[in-house]
Parts: structure tokens; C-alpha cells; sequence
């Protein structure tokens, strides 16, 4: 098979597969989100998103500061 048939079938198939996963995606996270907002209320929701991106964002940033260090004994 020539390479552009292969690019352009690797290119279709991605499509096709994002457009399958976006569909399920679609029809359960909508659902979760109303039945999450019900359960705990909306500003819990933001709260506890809050939370989670500013710890993955403090992670993040002393791990980037950890990796300029040189490792003790050397």
C-alpha cells in the first residue's frame, strides 16, 4: 500500500473514533453533572474543582523547582 492511502485511512479512522467517543461522552457527562450538582450542590462542585487545579498546579510547580536541584550526595 502506498503511504498517503495509509495516512489518509489512519486520518478517517481517528476521525471516526473521536466522533464515536464524543457521542458516549455526550450522552453520560451531562447526566453525572445534574446528578453531582443535585447531590452536592454547584458551589461544592466549583469548590472541589478549585481545589483539585490548585493542588495539581502547586505539584506541578515544586516538582519543576525540584528537578533544577542536584540530588543530595553528589
Amino acid at each position: 500500500m502506498r503511504r498517503w492511502p495509509e495516512v489518509l485511512l489512519t486520518l478517517v479512522l481517528f476521525a471516526v473514533a473521536m466522533a464515536v467517543v464524543s457521542w458516549v461522552v455526550n450522552a453520560t457527562v451531562p447526566g453525572f453533572i445534574d446528578w453531582l450538582d443535585a447531590r452536592i450542590g454547584s458551589l461544592a462542585v466549583w469548590a472541589g474543582l478549585t481545589v483539585f487545579f490548585v493542588a495539581a498546579l502547586s505539584y506541578g510547580i515544586y516538582d519543576h523547582r525540584r528537578a533544577g536541584r542536584k540530588p543530595k550526595g553528589t
